[in-house]
């Protein structure tokens, strides 16, 4: 009866993330050792899973097993963007941003933007109709010698930042939250 319960449990951890997931394996391990001293046929499972809780998230903290893939991809492309934005000194400079801007929207067409949906409201509105929006006119504003495109482009961009800056604390909190076990396997087989 109590690998039972330590199976259910070791279970229900590894949809919790952090230290719920800690907290419930280290008790799943301690109903598994209970069931064995009480010879009881399964309590090997709730073992397995107790420590599969606790290795997840270790690894986790020390950075081995990444979450927020999605997050990090729109801070890559923030960063991309950012740095042609810099390096544009004058007309002859770009090529730089071009560059930039083509990386930036290529990661961006690839970012599964309902997952952090979940995390930011509005998230998907904004970045679709905005940034992608933006960096597109800038792109295209260059290549096609369109000043009026470009400053399309840049006003999209701003309405991001100003929308951002705005929304930053749930940025900041969405970026910090861990996967829990069955999300992070989750991502691995969606991908």
């Amino acid at each position: 009866m109590i690998s039972i319960i330590s199976i259910i449990t070791g279970l229900i951890g590894l949809f919790l993330n952090g230290l719920y997931c800690i907290a419930i394996a280290l008790i799943t391990v301690f109903l598994s050792i209970i069931a064995k001293k009480r010879k009881e046929k399964f309590y090997l499972i709730g073992m397995i899973l107790g420590v599969i809780g606790v290795i997840f998230v270790n690894l986790q903290n020390m950075g081995i097993i990444r979450s927020n893939l999605e997050l990090k991809s729109l801070y890559k492309m923030i960063n991309i963007t950012n740095q042609g934005f810099e390096k544009l000194v004058n007309e002859n400079d770009k090529e730089i941003l071009l560059k930039n801007l083509n990386i930036a929207y290529k990661i961006g067409k690839k970012i599964k933007v309902e997952k952090i949906e979940k995390k930011i409201p509005n998230f998907t509105k904004h970045f679709k109709e905005e940034y992608l929006k933006g960096l597109k006119f800038i792109i295209d504003g260059y290549k096609n010698k369109s000043q009026i495109t470009k400053v399309t482009g840049v006003a999209l961009i701003e309405r991001w930042s100003i929308w951002y800056n705005k929304n930053n604390p749930l940025f900041k909190k969405a970026f910090q939250e861990k996967d829990s076990f069955f999300e992070f396997i989750k991502s691995v087989f969606s991908n």
